[in-house]
């Protein structure tokens, strides 16, 4: 390996190293807009919602304004569960996992990331073909069986 190889592994380790914190540095901001109008939907006061967005954890903030939080996020998690479960049309999955998501950061959960090196792309279509049966996994049909006396029935074999 000469020079200007290592030079470029050198580099392309470094821009990866940077892509993936900038990623990391996007993902909390966008985390912390997503739970400031989570707040101001659940009716949090702008005092409460500057406390809320200012403060790294939910242990950090107010001992009755986290246990408010906390309360308010169950009701509307209860809420959203219940919508889900009877197939409302006002039900949104997409609030459902801000809901989640802001849950877990008031219990201080760390949050789910998904196995594979940290900032990797992946299609759906990829993600998805985990959960795909393959061919072979298929059960053959049941076999039906006629009362005596009685025909077969149509394409039993």
């Amino acid at each position: 390996m000469d020079e200007i190889e290592k030079m470029e592994a050198a580099l392309r380790a470094a821009v990866r190293a940077h892509r993936i914190a900038l990623q990391a540095r996007l993902q909390s901001e966008t985390n912390g807009f997503e739970l400031r109008f989570l707040c101001a939907r659940l009716g949090f006061a702008a005092e409460d919602l500057d406390a809320i967005a200012a403060s790294p954890d939910a242990a950090a903030l107010p001992p009755a304004l986290g246990e408010r939080l906390r309360q308010r996020l169950a009701a509307e998690a209860t809420r959203l569960a219940r919508l889900a479960r009877a197939a409302s049309p006002s039900y949104d999955i997409n609030r459902h996992i801000a809901v989640r998501r802001a849950i877990g950061w008031a219990k201080a959960a760390p949050p789910r990331v998904m196995p594979g090196t940290p900032g990797e792309k992946r299609s759906g279509w990829v993600l998805n073909g985990r959960f795909r049966r393959t061919r072979g996994s298929r059960r053959p049909p049941p076999q039906r069986l006629a009362p005596e006396g009685m025909p077969a029935p149509l394409g039993s074999g």
